[in-house]
């Protein structure tokens, strides 16, 4: 299976890519070893760009970012917020992108174990890094070091055939490796451009022909230039690869098929890393409930211990009473002896002369402190052992905040799961649920008519004095109201209200990216017409000054708490930040709604994925116009 993207992956990416140039950047989150770049492309909207870690493409896939950023990202955000990309491209033809900024370069290692370098353009100071590397005394990738590219593969994107034999004849590699490596083609591309040019793979590079050469290059010129066919390569329903093209040696494999390389390469490396992520979450999660079980069986086993003292100590204070008179004799002999002599006296295992102790057998051994009675060493012992009870209260008290601790987490973790086996909630029925409706991200409640029956009740029955009334400037569009309450309506709801008429309107079916709605006052609307003229049910007349809004046609998807919201981006984005942007497109309502499914349950937690597996595919399908779009970027 595939691990990494090949320089030659990479051509295609940046070449596909170049939509970029201008963007807006916007954050930047890092999550491992990659970043996930956040910006604004003029006709695509908010893009996330994946870099790093082998890794570069844009997602549609909101990939869950940290709650803290940092100190990387931090930096980033810091030179880099609002800039925008003057150049994005492939170095040479190695593993290596760069962001071009301006004043800035960012630039993305993506082979090996990869890095990420924040540098000036001018001087290629280095402002920040990924992670600290050390390759030789002339390449250190490290704070305030100047960065230097690593030693460079045979560019064959822009090497005449002469060249290109040159570096073939100095080599004694087998070809396949040579051009896999040296020329950065890695293996399967190696081998396309070998059997391309009709060449055995084992040829070696001393034996191989001029006119051979000649092929070669010819083959190595036609993958540069081929005409994108993306697909990712299936072995029998598992995705072993991604390419930009048809690859001989996948002929008999399945394949599915994509409009972009991009979009192959986002289902094929993203997906998995969106798991990746979940299962770092949960192991994360496991671990923690691991640590309060290993303290408590620590605290119990210590507990354990201290009683098994506590009992011993007693018991050794008992018998100093129980073998009173044996005792004393042997402690009376030891002070006629002293302790230097005390160890030939039978009976006494050892002495310490430091503590001033003497080790007895009496069938039960025992250690005595000269210089003190029977009855002080059985005082020392009974001491011991309430000192140790007391550490055992502390122990005990100890455990049992332990034990709370752990059933706590897991009354937590049982309120979550009992909550993601629920089902979605049924919100109330509202009087405006007959129609098109959503609030703003102001709070105020718009409606829309769904057909002509519905235009002509929200005009008629649902419009008040103070309301304004919205319409697309198309035919086929709905008329709509913003119930303002007698309250002045700012910008948002103005912009967010005309985003939803439009994208109700025709233009989303005809698949326009943009259009102009407008607003006007209830008393510019009316069902009157000139002598002669016939006005339809849901149709009105407008007199009067338009106020004209242009507004993109998109709506968002999102998910809150547990329940699906439809609207206006803006709107939507108000109330939860998991969301897909859709736009008009070709995909039906069906398959949309599992793509949007499948793509938002990527950003929730376990307990929000399990509550979003048991809502229909409906609850999102009926709210896409038309019967058709497609997922926004």
């Amino acid at each position: 299976m595939k691990q990494d993207l090949s320089s030659l992956d990479i051509k295609y990416l940046a070449d596909e890519l170049q939509y970029l140039k201008g963007a807006r950047l916007q954050k930047f989150y890092q999550v491992d070893r990659f970043i996930i770049i956040s910006l604004h492309a003029s006709g695509k909207g908010t893009q996330n760009l994946v870099l790093g870690d082998g890794m570069f493409h844009a997602t549609k896939y909101p990939i869950k970012k940290p709650e803290k950023p940092t100190n990387f990202a931090m930096v980033l955000r810091k030179y880099l917020k609002g800039t925008r990309i003057e150049a994005i491209y492939q170095h040479e033809f190695e593993r290596i992108v760069i962001i071009d900024t301006g004043e800035y370069l960012i630039i993305a290692e993506l082979f090996s174990k990869g890095n990420i370098i924040f540098a000036s353009k001018k001087d290629l100071r280095i402002w920040s890094v990924l992670e600290r590397q050390l390759f030789s005394e002339t390449r250190k990738l490290k704070m305030h070091g100047t960065y230097s590219f690593p030693p460079a593969s045979f560019n064959i994107k822009d090497m005449k055939e002469e060249d290109f034999e040159k570096k073939i004849r100095i080599s004694e590699k087998q070809i396949v490796a040579l051009l896999a490596r040296e020329f950065s083609f890695g293996g399967v591309y190696a081998e396309e451009a070998l059997r391309i040019a009709g060449i055995d793979k084992k040829t070696t590079s001393k034996k191989i022909s001029k006119e051979e050469i000649t092929k070669l290059y010819d083959s190595a010129m036609i993958l540069l230039n081929k005409k994108p066919m993306p697909q990712i390569v299936l072995e029998d329903t598992k995705p072993i690869d991604a390419t930009p093209f048809n690859v001989l040696a996948y002929e008999k494999n399945k394949k599915k098929k994509y409009k972009t390389f991009n979009d192959a390469v986002d289902d094929f490396f993203t997906k998995n890393l969106v798991l990746d992520v979940e299962k770092k979450e949960n192991k994360a999660t496991d671990k923690k409930r691991d640590s309060f079980a290993v303290r408590i069986d620590t605290q119990k086993k210590a507990i354990n211990e201290l009683e098994k003292k506590a009992e011993e100590f007693k018991a050794l204070g008992d018998f100093i009473y129980s073998n009173y008179s044996a005792l004393d004799e042997f402690l009376n002999k030891i002070n006629v002896v002293g302790l230097g002599g005390a160890k030939n006296i039978p009976g006494v295992i050892s002495v310490d002369p430091k503590q001033k102790t003497a080790t007895i057998d009496l069938e039960t051994r025992i250690t005595l402190k000269i210089g003190l009675s029977l009855n002080e060493n059985a005082n020392l012992f009974y001491t011991k052992s309430k000192r140790t009870k007391e550490k055992m209260k502390g122990a005990a008290k100890a455990l049992l905040d332990s034990e709370k601790k752990l059933v706590l987490f897991d009354s937590e973790k049982a309120k979550k799961e009992a909550k993601a086996t629920a089902p979605l909630k049924k919100e109330r029925k509202e009087w405006y649920d007959k129609f098109l409706w959503f609030f703003s991200s102001e709070g105020f409640l718009c409606i829309a008519g769904r057909d002509a029956a519905t235009n002509e009740v929200v005009v008629k029955k649902h419009t008040g004095n103070k309301d304004i009334i919205f319409h697309a400037d198309i035919t086929g569009s709905p008329f709509g109201i913003v119930k303002t309450e007698g309250k002045e309506v700012g910008k948002k709801t103005h912009d967010e209200m005309a985003q939803f008429i439009s994208a109700h309107s025709r233009a989303w079916r005809a698949g326009i990216g943009s259009l102009e709605a407008y607003w006007v006052l209830p008393e510019q609307v009316t069902k009157k017409t000139k002598a002669g003229e016939y006005m339809g049910k849901g149709s009105f007349m407008v007199y009067g000054k338009k106020n004209i809004l242009k507004t993109e046609l998109r709506l968002a998807v999102g998910f809150d708490k547990d329940h699906i919201l439809v609207g206006p981006v803006d709107a939507v984005l108000s109330k939860t930040k998991k969301t897909i942007t859709i736009i008009p497109g070709t995909v039906p309502a069906g398959d949309l709604a599992r793509n949007i499914k499948t793509a938002l349950l990527t950003q929730l937690n376990k307990q929000e994925q399990e509550i979003l597996k048991k809502t229909s595919i409906d609850a999102i399908q009926r709210h896409i116009p038309f019967g058709k779009g497609e997922i926004s970027g």
